[in-house]
């Protein structure tokens, strides 16, 4: 379980927050979409669509820059064992900051918007 509320908590709290819960079979809820945002941010869980593996090839200057600019922390020498400081950068992110904020940042980074050229015709 990633978060450290117990089941009995997490429902306690719902029901306080006025949302409507419905069992529909033993360990299977059926939640309002707002609820269900409270659930997710109690458990740490953020765009289930986002591929996460590809956190390993994002730039070590670009991931550095971010941590910097972020946190005020910096790692010194950051070329030197490029893939162990990309998963201590990362590891100390999600273990010490982790917030919605900080989880939607990092999806940018993997899946960035689309951008979309507009073709201008002069004439």
């Amino acid at each position: 379980m990633i978060t450290d509320f117990t089941t009995e908590q997490l429902i306690a709290e719902l029901k306080k927050r006025g949302c409507v819960l419905q069992v529909i079979k033993p360990k299977t809820y059926e939640l309002q979409d707002d609820c269900w945002t409270i659930v997710k941010e109690y458990a740490g869980i953020y765009d289930w669509t986002t591929q996460w593996f590809k956190m390993d090839k994002i730039g070590i200057d670009r991931l550095h820059t971010y941590y910097r600019t972020s946190f005020h922390l910096r790692f010194t020498n950051i070329h030197c064992n490029i893939p162990k400081l990309r998963q201590r950068i990362l590891k100390n992110i999600i273990q010490r900051f982790k917030t919605k904020e900080v989880m939607q940042d990092l999806r940018l980074m993997i899946d960035p918007p689309i951008k979309i050229k507009k073709k201008i015709c002069l004439g």
